[in-house]
């Protein structure tokens, strides 16, 4: 096969699937609490097993440095820094149900995974407030966890956009 075939080829078959992937996007949008969760799994969760083999990728990150990644496919952002690592939605893009859904997962599978993480109970006048700490003394360098935030009360749904983070044993 002559290159300028197979270059043709090449670029009608990326251009036949990129315009496919659109479609089925259209019309089968992803589900946001399943993405919130797939989001925190990948990046948060990835990088604490990263960072318990001691390859965690943005340990070399200056404190107070952010690197954020915004995934095409859904309104949400991955934002990771020196010890810590957070999901968050967009205002407006999860329902109440949603969010409901999103919350219960992560918690889930921080139940799941992460047995050694207890729950706190805080008194915040939050929407959402719940944190799985380790068992390590407050402002101890070694006290890790994962807090799920909404802070905004009833705002319509204006406002409410919700955090999952990873803050990982402080250096």
């Amino acid at each position: 096969m002559k290159p300028f075939k197979l270059a043709l080829i090449l670029v009608a078959g990326t251009a036949f699937g990129l315009a496919g992937r659109a479609l089925w996007q259209a019309a089968y949008p992803p589900n946001p609490s399943q993405a919130f969760l797939a989001l925190f799994e990948q990046h948060c969760m990835g990088r604490l097993n990263a960072a318990r083999r001691g390859e965690d990728p943005f340990a070399g990150l200056a404190k107070g440095v952010k690197e954020s990644v915004a995934p095409e496919t859904v309104a949400m952002s991955v934002t990771q820094m020196h010890d810590r690592c957070e999901v968050k939605d967009l205002p407006d893009l999860m329902s109440e149900d949603e969010r409901d859904k999103a919350e219960a997962a992560i918690a889930e599978l921080v139940a799941r995974t992460l047995p050694e993480l207890r729950e706190n109970e805080g008194n915040l006048n939050w929407n959402l407030f719940r944190a799985f700490t380790s068992e390590a003394a407050a402002g101890s360098n070694t006290k890790w966890g994962v807090m799920l935030l909404r802070v905004e009360d009833d705002s319509n749904n204006a406002l409410q956009a919700t955090t999952a983070t990873l803050a990982l044993p402080r250096d």
